[in-house]
């Protein structure tokens, strides 16, 4: 038998489908001389193929092969491994940071990576809300939601379909005590023209 083994594997490391197994089994004749004992033939069933093995779909990732075909097949050749390598598709995120107040956008961050990998800066540190929140907090704003959870962020596998995250800010607003001083003048006056009281 010529056997063959398909290994995948993922780039990134993470869970890879199942290997697969399977062999061409190969029959054959031998002419014996029936003086000498001497086999003077020998022959086999002509070459074979393998049935064709179509990766398994991974979803988020790409195979290096969709299609693993193995043909022309001769009873002596030696044992097959196959491998299949899946990369990850690039995956897309945004957040929105919202001014709930006047009802606009004030920002929107735009952020692209693997599947199931951690979202980054530029520098490569992982994306997190809590510096952007902390410079609206300095200009006067208050937060009202954070649909991230203020924690890091991977992106899915779904290439179909970009990641939406929102912050919602609002307004502060601060009471400063004031007050005001009402006068009142009462003139007093005679009819006569006498002298009034003061």
């Amino acid at each position: 038998d010529v056997n063959r083994t398909i290994n995948y594997t993922m780039s990134d490391g993470s869970k890879a489908p199942a290997q697969v197994k399977d062999s061409i089994h190969f029959n054959g004749s031998q002419t014996i001389d029936n003086v000498t004992k001497a086999v003077t033939n020998t022959t086999w069933d002509a070459n074979k193929d393998f049935k064709d093995v179509t990766s398994p779909a991974v979803k988020g990732y790409t195979p290096d092969r969709t299609v693993v075909s193995d043909k022309d097949i001769a009873h002596d050749h030696a044992d097959i491994v196959e491998n299949v390598v899946y990369t990850p598709e690039i995956q897309k995120l945004d957040v929105v940071y919202h001014d709930d107040t006047n009802n606009t956008d004030l920002k929107k961050d735009k952020i692209s990576g693997d599947s199931n990998s951690v979202a980054s800066t530029k520098d490569g540190k992982p994306y997190t809300t809590g510096s952007r929140i902390d410079d609206y907090k300095n200009k006067g704003y208050e937060l009202v939601s954070d649909s991230t959870g203020g924690k890091p962020l991977t992106f899915d596998s779904d290439s179909s379909v970009d990641q939406h995250f929102v912050v919602h800010l609002k307004h502060g607003t601060s009471t400063n005590p004031v007050s005001k001083d009402v006068n009142r003048t009462i003139n007093y006056t005679m009819s006569d023209g006498s002298k009034a009281p003061a």
